[in-house]
């Protein structure tokens, strides 16, 4: 039987040949020279290059909230969140109380009252979103230091 080319060689083979990148000098198994660089490994060293996402600084939730400027915000937004906790829930109850002397039979009187809730969870989102449009947009520097965003010519 003739000996394998060069290029290809068993297991064995390749291991019992010294390797410069390996510590006691032999070649893992799982290495190989031949081997592409794939989707999720580098294909060169530019790792070191990248700048540190540990020096980045994030914000964090509570870090926003002590902000005075977003405070307002906090306050309509848990607001809300409050009366949509309660208001779909309260409405879905009271329709069926009072759809009990109207409707006879209890599954269709149920279906009816979460068809109300349904409906008071979009009438809240949908207050909640009107809100936030009649407050309006924050301005840029230029235009709040300028009323109409012309420019003060010196």
């Amino acid at each position: 039987m003739p000996a394998p080319p060069s290029s290809v060689r068993s297991n064995s083979e390749r291991e019992a040949e010294p390797c410069e990148s390996h510590p006691d000098g032999k070649q893992d198994a799982s290495s190989d020279e031949d081997v592409k660089p794939s989707a999720t490994t580098p294909a060169s060293t530019d790792v070191a290059k990248e700048p540190s996402k540990e020096a980045e600084k994030h914000t964090t939730l509570l870090q926003a909230l002590a902000d005075k400027g977003n405070r307002d915000v906090a306050m309509l937004f848990a607001a809300f969140s409050a009366i949509l906790a309660l208001v779909p829930p309260a409405g879905l109850l009271a329709t069926e109380r009072i759809l009990r002397s109207f409707v006879t039979d209890a599954n269709t009187r149920w279906m009816y009252s979460g068809g109300v809730a349904v409906l008071l969870v979009n009438a809240v989102l949908a207050a909640y979103v009107l809100w936030c449009f009649a407050e309006g947009f924050p301005s840029s520097e230029a235009e709040t230091a300028h009323p109409g965003g012309a420019k003060k010519e010196d």
